[in-house]
C-alpha cells in the first residue's frame, strides 16, 4: 500500500504535473521540488528495502539518512509487473547524474525477472541468427569491414517499433535494463592468483570448476543483456562491443584451461646435435601439419556454446545429449559433423572422459570466438560510421575495437593450434591468413589515431604498442614463409620483405617507447612479465636479429649462402650500441655473421641488465651460445654441434661463452638463473597485470601462454642438464617439481577421469606416462632425462665389465657390482615415479611401433638388470635379458606386437629381480597386479597372453582362506603398543627410509616406514599401535 501510494499518487503525478519532455521518466523531479521528492525517494528507499531487501542509497540528494536502522527481510518479487517498473523509476531516480555510480546489477536483475520476455520479432530474429550462424569464423573478407552476411535492413527500422508493441511503460523499463545491465566492465573470474596461477591444492576440485560455471553465467547474462539491447538499438556499437567481450572472454577461459601447452617446447631450435635430434623423433615434429577439415561448432546454430557451461561435467554431459537429440532431429546437417559427433560420443563410452571433454572445449573455443568476431566487426563499422568531426571522443574507442580485434586474432597464433573440430596443429597458411588478419586491424587503428587525433589528445592505446603488436604480426608471416624459395620473376624473397617490415615496426615502437617513458616514466615493475615498456621493443628487435640468423644458419648447403647474406642484410641495419662499424663489410662472410651474434648477445645481457627480472633474454642468450659452433662452422664437419667448441679468438667477443668449454656447457649457468632456487612456480617466470594492459600485456596475461613460457624454458634447462650428463641437478629438480601443485590443464586432466570431480590421488601420484600442463611436462620430462643418464652410464659399465680382464682383483668386481646396483636402484626409482600400473605400461609398450610411446624409464630399467645380472653371475653379456643389440637385431624379423610382447615379458623379470633387490622401495602394487596377471592367465585355457605364447601347465593354487589379509582397525577398537625389532637392509645410507610389514595375530598386518639409525646399528627396535583383539588372538594361538 505504501509503495503504490507514493509512486502513484504522489511521485508520478508531481514529475506528470510539471516535467516539461520525459514526464515519469524524468531522472529528476521539477524545478523546486529536489527536497520534497528526495523525501519521497528516502520514503520509498525504506518501503522496498522492508518488502524486497533491497537497500537504496540516497548519498547524491540534499536529504541523506541511514538505512541501517530498517532490518531487511527475505526477497519477494513485486505484486505486478507495473509495480516493477515503479521500482526501476525509482532506481533510476536515485542513481541518476554523471558523478554517481551505475546501479547495482542484482537490483536490475531482479527488476527483470518479473517483467514479461520479450517478444520474438523479425528483427530479433535476424539478429541473433546473424550472430547464431555456423560459418567460418575468418574467411577472405576485410576484418575491418562488416560482414557480408548481416541483415543492413535491420538499421532501416524505427527503434520504437522493434518489438511489435506500443510504446509502452514495459517497453522502456526492458529497454533501460538491457542497456543498465549491458554497459560496465566485464565480471572477473575470481581472485588475481586464482586467474593466474591456477595451482589447486587436493580437493578443490568442485571450488575451481564451480567457480568457472559461475563465470560463464555471469558471462552469459552479461551477454543477453548486450543482445537485448541491440534488438532494441541495432546501432548501438557499444552493446555489439559488449556481446563480443563476453564470447572472447569465455573462450580464452576454456582455452586456459585446455591441454597442449608442453608442445611449445622445441628443442631442434634450443640446440643442434644430430642423434639427439634423430632420436627425438615426434617428441618435436618439424613436418608443417597439413590442411583438414574443420568445424567451428557442431549444430545448426552456435547459441548452445554459450548457454551452456563447459566447466561442468554434467552441464557437458547434457550438453552433448542436447547436440545428439537435435543432431538425430534434423537431417539438414552435413555427414562430417554427424561422423564428428559420434567420434565425441565414442570417446565417453570408451571412458576417456578427458579427451571427450577436451575436445568439447576445443569445439566450444571455436564456436564463441566464431560469434564474437561477427560481433566486433558490426561494432567496428557502426563506431566508424559515428565519427564526426565533433565526435573525437569516439576515435579512441574505434582504435580500441580495432585493436581488440588484432589482438583476439593473434591470441589465436599462441602454441600454433586450431580450435574447432579437430583440435591439431594449426598449418602455416593458416597462420599466416591470421596474422595478416591481425596486422589489419592494428594498422587500422594507428592509421585512425594519426590522422583523426591531434598530437595534444591522449590516446587510448599508445602509438608504440600497436607498432610494437604490427612488428609482431610481420614477423609471424615471415615465420611461416622462411623455407620458401624465391618466384620467377623476383628478386628478394617474401620472407626478406616481411622481415624488415617487421624490423622497422619494433624500431618505430623502441623510439616512441623511449619518448613515452622520458614524459610518463618508466613502468614500475618488480618482477619479472611483460610491462617492461622499451625493454620489451628492444629486446625483440635483437631476438628477431638471431631467429633470422639461426633460420639461415638450419637450410641445406645450397641454399644456405645466399640465406646468409640476405640475414645480413635484415640484421645489419640495426646494430645494438650505435651504427654499425665500418669495417664490417670489410670481413669475409663467417666473420660478418660472427660479429653480429656477438653484437645480438650483448643486447640479450644489456636487457638483463637493465631490467634484472627480464626472462625473455635469458632464454635466448642461451640458445645464441648453443648455435655458436654452427655459426663458427655450418657443415658441423666434426659432428659435435652444440657439443663443439670455438676458437678462443672468438670466443672471447660472444658474453658467456668460455674458451674449452662445450657451448652446452657454457648455456647452461645462464639458463640457471630460471632456477637458482626453489619457487612455488619452479621457473622464475612472473605474470605481471596493469589496470589499462597493452595488446601485448593483454596476450601473455593468459595462463595458457604464462605456461607455455615456462615450458619453453624448463625444457632447454632440462636438455642442458640431459646432454652435460648433469644428473644431480636433475634430481633436485624433480624434487623441487613435487613441491609444485597442479596447474589448471593438469587439474582437469585429473579431475575429467573422475567425472568431473574430486581427483583421485595426491598431485605427486598422478601418471608421468599421460598428462597434461605444465608442472606433469617439468616431471615428465625431467624423469626421462634421468632415466636417459642412467641408461648411458649402465651402458658404460657394461662396456668397463667387458674390457676388464678375468683377473680382476675381488674388490674391484665388488665394487663394480656395488655402482651397477646403485643405479639400477636409481633406474627403478625413475620407473616407479611413472605412477602407473602394470597394465597401463604393458598397453604402452604393446603400441612401440610408434617412437612416441618409447618409455625410456623401462629401457633403462631392463638394460641396468641385464647387466647387473652378467657382473653378478659372470655370464656373458649377450645371455640373459639383453634389449640392445641383440634384441634390436633379434627383432627385425619380429612384428611390432610380438617385439612389445617380448618387452612387456623382460620388463616383468626385471620387476621381479627388484623387489627382491630392493624390498624398501614403494612399488608393491605392481607386484599385486603382476600376480593377479599371473593368476588370470593360468586361469585362461592354460595359455600365457604375455611372452612366446607356449602352454603351461602347474598346479592351481588354493584359494585364500582370508589369512594374512589387511584388517583395517575399526572406529573405538582398543588399541596397545606392540615392539618390533628388524634387520635394517644392507647398503643404505644413515637417515634414508624402508618399509617393513609388521604382522599380529592371524589377520591383522600393517605396513611401516623406518629410517636408517645414525649408529650403525645392524637392528632396529620400534613400537606400534595395534588392536588389542590382534595381540590376544596372538597369544592364544602360541598357547595352543
Amino acid at each position: 500500500m505504501l509503495e503504490n501510494f507514493c509512486e502513484n499518487e504522489l511521485s508520478d503525478g508531481l514529475e506528470g504535473q510539471f516535467a516539461k519532455k520525459e514526464g515519469i521518466w524524468s531522472d529528476e523531479y521539477p524545478f523546486g521540488l529536489d527536497t520534497s521528492g528526495a523525501e519521497l525517494d528516502m520514503l520509498l528507499s525504506k518501503a522496498y528495502l522492508c518488502l524486497h531487501g533491497i537497500s537504496l542509497t540516497t548519498q547524491n540528494h540534499s536529504c541523506s539518512s541511514s538505512l541501517s536502522n530498517c532490518s531487511s527481510v527475505s526477497f519477494f518479487a513485486p505484486e505486478s509487473v507495473k509495480n516493477g517498473c515503479q521500482l526501476y523509476r525509482c532506481v533510476m531516480r536515485i542513481y541518476s547524474g554523471k558523478a554517481r555510480k551505475s546501479p547495482p546489477k542484482k537490483i536490475l536483475e531482479y527488476i527483470s525477472s518479473v517483467l514479461p520476455p520479450i517478444e520474438d520479432t523479425k528483427t530479433n530474429k535476424a539478429v541473433r541468427q546473424f550472430i547464431y550462424a555456423n560459418t567460418e569464423a575468418i574467411g577472405d573478407e576485410d576484418v575491418t569491414r562488416i560482414p557480408s552476411s548481416f541483415p543492413f535492413w535491420v538499421w532501416n527500422k524505427n527503434s520504437e517499433t522493434l518489438l511489435g508493441e506500443s510504446v509502452s511503460e514495459v517497453y522502456f523499463v526492458r529497454k533501460g535494463l538491457s542497456r543498465e545491465l549491458a554497459s560496465g566492465p566485464l565480471p572477473l573470474l575470481g581472485s588475481g592468483k586464482e586467474s593466474r596461477d591456477g595451482d589447486r591444492s587436493e580437493g578443490d576440485s568442485t571450488e575451481e570448476r564451480d567457480m568457472v560455471v559461475r563465470q560463464e553465467i555471469k558471462l552469459y547474462k552479461k551477454f543477453l543483456a548486450a543482445i537485448e539491447d541491440i534488438c532494441f538499438s541495432p546501432n548501438n556499437y557499444a552493446s555489439w562491443y559488449t556481446a563480443g567481450l563476453c564470447l572472447t572472454s569465455k573462450a580464452d577461459m576454456i582455452c586456459d584451461r585446455l591441454g597442449g601447452v608442453q608442445v611449445s617446447y622445441d628443442a631442434s631450435a634450443m640446440y643442434h646435435v644430430k642423434s639427439v635430434i634423430k632420436q627425438l623423433g615426434q617428441e618435436s615434429p618439424s613436418d608443417p601439419p597439413k590442411e583438414c577439415s574443420r568445424i567451428n561448432g557442431i549444430g545448426k546454430t552456435l547459441d548452445v556454446y554459450i548457454q551452456y557451461s563447459w566447466a561442468n561435467f554434467s552441464s557437458l554431459f547434457e550438453f552433448s545429449n542436447v547436440m545428439q537429440g537435435s543432431m538425430n532431429d534434423n537431417e539438414s546437417h552435413s555427414t562430417y559433423q554427424m561422423e564428428a559427433l559420434g567420434e565425441i560420443n565414442a570417446l565417453y563410452e570408451k571412458g576417456d572422459y578427458y579427451a571427450w571433454q577436451n575436445t568439447w572445449g576445443s569445439i566450444f573455443v571455436g564456436a564463441l570466438r566464431s560469434m564474437a568476431y561477427r560481433c566486433f566487426r558490426v561494432s567496428l563499422h557502426l563506431a566508424k560510421e559515428s565519427l564526426t568531426d565533433e565526435n573525437q571522443e569516439t576515435v579512441g574507442l574505434v582504435a580500441e575495437i580495432s585493436e581488440t580485434i588484432g589482438t583476439s586474432l593473434y591470441g589465436e597464433l599462441q602454441l600454433s593450434t586450431s580450435f574447432g573440430y579437430p583440435m591439431g596443429r594449426m598449418p602455416d597458411k593458416t597462420k599466416y591468413r591470421l596474422a595478416e588478419k591481425s596486422l589489419t586491424c592494428f594498422q587500422y587503428a594507428i592509421d585512425i589515431q594519426t590522422t583523426e587525433v591531434s598530437e595534444s589528445t591522449s590516446r587510448i592505446v599508445p602509438l608504440w604498442q600497436l607498432y610494437f603488436m604490427k612488428g609482431k604480426c610481420e614477423e609471424k608471416m615471415g615465420g611461416t614463409v622462411w623455407r620458401d624459395k624465391l618466384e620467377d620473376g623476383e628478386t628478394v624473397r617474401l620472407y626478406e620483405t616481411l622481415m624488415e617490415k617487421a624490423l622497422l615496426s619494433y624500431s618505430i615502437a623502441l623510439s616512441g617507447a623511449i619518448k613515452f617513458e622520458e614524459e610518463d616514466g618508466p613502468p614500475d615493475v618488480t618482477e619479472g612479465g611483460s610491462s617492461h615498456g622499451k625493454t620489451e621493443a628492444l629486446y625483440r628487435i635483437h631476438a628477431s636479429r638471431l631467429k633470422i640468423l639461426i633460420r639461415a644458419i638450419r637450410l641445406p648447403k645450397s641454399d644456405r649462402e645466399n640465406a646468409e647474406r640476405e640475414a645480413l642484410r635484415l640484421t645489419t641495419k640495426y646494430w645494438f650500441g650505435g651504427d654499425r662499424p665500418a669495417s664490417l663489410d670489410l670481413k669475409d662472410l663467417r666473420d660478418q655473421i660472427w660479429l653480429v651474434l656477438g653484437n645480438v648477445i650483448a643486447a640479450m645481457v644489456q636487457c638483463r641488465i637493465d631490467k634484472p627480472f627480464f626472462h625473455r633474454s635469458v632464454y635466448r642468450h642461451a640458445q645464441a651460445l648453443c648455435w655458436a659452433p654452427l655459426f663458427h662452422d655450418p657443415d658441423d664437419t666434426t659432428g659435435l654441434g652444440s657439443f663443439g667448441t670455438v676458437p678462443a679468438h672468438k670466443s672471447s667477443i660472444l658474453r658467456g661463452f668460455n674458451s674449452g668449454m662445450s657451448c652446452i656447457d657454457c648455456a647452461l649457468p645462464i639458463l640457471k638463473v630460471y632456477f637458482e632456487k626453489k619457487r612455488p612456480q619452479l621457473c622464475a617466470v612472473w605474470v605481471t597485470s596493469s589496470t589499462s594492459p597493452s595488446p601485448f600485456e593483454t596476450l601473455n596475461d593468459s595462463n595458457r601462454k604464462y605456461n607455455a613460457l615456462r615450458c619453453k624454458y624448463t625444457g632447454a634447462y632440462i636438455d642442458c642438464l640431459r646432454l652435460g650428463r648433469k644428473r644431480e641437478y636433475l634430481e633436485t629438480l624433480m624434487s623441487w617439481t613435487k613441491a609444485s601443485r597442479r596447474d589448471l590443464p593438469a587439474f582437469y586432466h585429473v579431475s575429467a577421469e573422475a567425472r568431473g570431480g574430486q581427483p583421485k590421488d595426491h598431485p605427486n601420484k598422478d601418471s608421468l606416462l599421460r598428462g597434461e600442463g605444465y608442472v606433469w611436462f617439468a616431471k615428465h620430462y625431467t624423469n626421462r632425462a634421468i632415466a636417459e643418464i642412467l641408461k648411458v652410464e649402465i651402458e658404460a659399465e657394461m662396456q668397463r665389465e667387458l674390457s676388464s680382464k678375468t683377473e680382476t682383483d675381488i674388490n674391484d668386481k665388488a665394487d663394480q657390482t656395488s655402482r651397477i646396483k646403485g643405479l639400477v636402484e636409481n633406474a627403478y626409482e625413475c620407473f616407479l615415479r611413472l605412477n602407473c600400473s602394470f597394465d597401463e605400461i604393458s598397453d604402452v609398450l604393446m603400441r612401440n611401433s610408434d617412437v612416441s610411446f618409447t618409455v625410456i624409464e623401462v629401457d633403462a630399467l631392463i638394460s641396468g638388470i641385464n647387466v647387473l645380472e652378467n657382473a653378478t653371475d659372470s655370464a656373458t653379456p649377450t645371455d640373459g635379458m639383453d634389449v640392445d643389440k641383440n634384441a634390436r637385431s633379434a627383432a627385425q624379423a619380429k612384428t611390432a606386437t610380438e617385439e612389445g610382447r617380448e618387452k612387456v615379458e623382460l620388463l616383468e623379470k626385471a620387476l621381479d629381480k627388484c623387489q627382491k633387490l630392493f624390498n624398501n622401495k614403494a612399488g608393491s602394487h605392481l607386484a599385486k597386479q603382476r600376480k593377479k596377471l599371473k593368476m588370470k592367465r593360468k586361469s585362461s585355457s592354460g595359455e600365457t597372453s604375455i611372452g612366446t605364447g607356449a602352454a603351461t601347465s602347474s598346479k592351481s593354487e588354493p584359494e585364500s582362506s582370508g589369512e594374512g589379509k589387511k584388517q583395517k582397525v575399526q572406529h573405538g577398537e582398543e588399541m596397545t603398543k606392540k615392539t618390533f625389532v628388524v634387520g635394517v637392509p644392507d647398503g643404505l645410507s644413515v637417515g634414508s627410509t624402508f618399509q617393513v610389514n609388521v604382522k599380529v595375530g592371524p589377520t591383522f598386518t600393517k605396513r611401516v616406514k623406518l629410517k636408517v639409525p645414525s649408529n650403525n646399528s645392524k637392528r632396529l627396535r620400534f613400537a606400534v599401535s595395534v588392536p588389542k583383539a590382534a595381540v590376544d588372538a596372538e597369544h592364544s594361538t602360541k598357547a595352543s
